[in-house]
């Protein structure tokens, strides 16, 4: 019996989860668990304090919010990418996936690792490209009689 496969679906279906968690429950949208819709409270007070020096204060923290909103959808989104690849290589009977180290920065993904054969190495980087939301991928992967 395959060994991998029961922890490559365990490591996508958390990841999978986080993912959904962390994007939908954003201002003025649905939050999926409770089925409510959140409202964006700064907009209230912000619009009551346009005509006060308080609305640029707001503002800026508004612009800085979403920019690190979209660092954590970034990270989300990045997370998802690694442990979607890392679950296809542990899946794969034709790549170690316990012996491949896989990152994921804002869509480039780094293979790092020691691989048997120059064989082993394309279908990891192969598997790699294959994911949705990945851009480019280094494969650093060495190949070694001993791995």
């Amino acid at each position: 019996m395959n060994r991998k496969l029961p922890l490559a679906i365990a490591i996508s279906a958390l990841l999978s989860s986080a993912a959904a968690y962390a994007g939908d429950a954003g201002p003025g949208r649905e939050d999926t668990a409770s089925g409510t819709t959140t409202q964006d409270q700064s907009s209230d007070s912000m619009s009551k304090d346009a005509m006060g020096s308080g609305a640029q204060s707001e503002s800026t923290d508004s612009s800085a919010m979403q920019s690190d909103t979209a660092k954590i959808k970034q990270t989300v989104s990045d997370t998802k990418v690694t442990g979607e690849i890392k679950s296809k290589l542990l899946a794969d009977s034709d790549t170690s996936g316990l012996k491949i180290h896989v990152t994921t920065k804002s869509g480039v993904v780094t293979l790092n690792g020691k691989v048997k054969s120059a064989e082993e190495k394309s279908k990891a980087e192969e598997i790699a490209r294959g994911v949705a939301g990945v851009k480019t991928v280094r494969n650093h992967l060495a190949v070694s009689s001993q791995s």
